[in-house]
């Protein structure tokens, strides 16, 4: 779990504050529609409405629930200004909806494992392969696809796309290669069948080139409209959200349990619990721009994403600079 220093962030946000202190709207008389789905990853969200965290920065905030293809609808008709987005908001975009990632969220490890009699030892041995992962485009097949586009076979893979669970009794029965799934950020918490091995770990410290440690899951994502007409209001909701994950990794038990007790969250603690643990809540800037910019190149180069323009003009329709790089963050 990555510990952010707290003086650090308020410094950062304070500091970008003075510089956008120039716009002339109003948050008093603006509310701000920010819709949820009642996942984990929401933990943010749902903590700066439910702790005050909107109000104390001036921001108005309505929460309205709907599931992702609603955000995007809401947000296309103006009914929504924003949303915790995921993997999923890059084909959105690609089909033409104005939403802008802000800030990075929460992020996990990858992990490709295969079987030990696989002969497969290194990652250029998965040259036409199958390799399983749960979501199309989802962060560990970017990764895995990042990886493999560094050894020059990423066009060679063949890859299969189930639950976890099949994916694992696939490789149980040599079904497939191998499969890229999150791994336990505790080492002393990964488990493996018999006859399985880990292939590639992101939180491997030995591990070269460009690091996945801390990779993205989750952004704040906005209307792009909404912050173009109101860029204060916009940047006083994304600095909220930020604080409140900050405090949401400082204090997640109590974070969980209130907002279970809300009625937030379907399933008791302790599954809430395990599924958070492959968390890393890690708000922040500049690292959420680098992933983003694998995300957008890696879904683009697996014909997940089918616009003909560059990466680097695609980044301009997803990505906004919202709040300023201070510090290396």
């Amino acid at each position: 779990m990555i510990i952010y220093n707290r003086k650090l962030v308020f410094l950062i946000l304070i500091i970008a504050l003075i510089l956008i202190g120039g716009c002339t709207d109003d948050p008093n008389n603006t509310v701000v529609k920010i819709a949820y789905q009642g996942n984990i990853e929401e933990a943010p969200l749902l903590t700066a409405y439910e702790m005050d965290f909107f109000k104390k920065e001036g921001v108005d905030i309505e929460l309205v629930k709907h599931d992702f293809d609603g955000i995007v609808a809401g947000i296309k008709n103006g009914e929504i200004q924003g949303a915790t987005v995921d993997y999923r908001v890059f084909a959105a975009v690609d089909s033409g909806a104005e939403i802008k990632i802000v800030a990075g969220l929460h992020g996990g490890c990858t992990q490709i494992i295969t079987k030990e009699s696989s002969g497969i030892d290194t990652l250029r041995d998965l040259k036409d392969k199958s390799i399983g992962v749960t979501k199309p485009g989802n962060g560990s097949m970017v990764v895995t696809s990042d990886l493999l586009k560094a050894e020059k076979i990423d066009q060679s893979v063949k890859w299969i796309v189930e639950d976890e669970e099949n994916l694992k009794k696939l490789l149980q029965r040599n079904e497939i290669d191998a499969i890229s799934i999150l791994e336990h950020p505790d080492p002393s918490k990964r488990a493996l069948n018999s006859g399985e091995k880990i292939l590639y770990s992101s939180s491997n410290k030995e591990n070269n080139g460009k690091s996945y440690k801390h990779f993205y899951e989750s952004f704040i994502g906005l209307d792009d409209k909404f912050i173009k007409n109101n860029r204060k209001i916009a940047f006083k909701t994304s600095i909220a959200w930020l604080k409140a994950a900050v405090w949401v990794d400082e204090n997640q038990h109590e974070a969980y349990r209130t907002l279970i007790e809300k009625g937030y969250f379907k399933g008791d603690f302790d599954s809430i619990l395990n599924k958070a643990e492959y968390f890393m809540w890690m708000p922040g800037v500049k690292y959420a721009k680098d992933n983003v910019y694998i995300y957008v190149s890696q879904q683009r180069s697996q014909n997940l994403l089918r616009s003909d323009i560059s990466d680097k003009e695609f980044m301009k329709k997803i990505y906004e600079p919202l709040i300023p790089e201070l510090n290396g963050r």
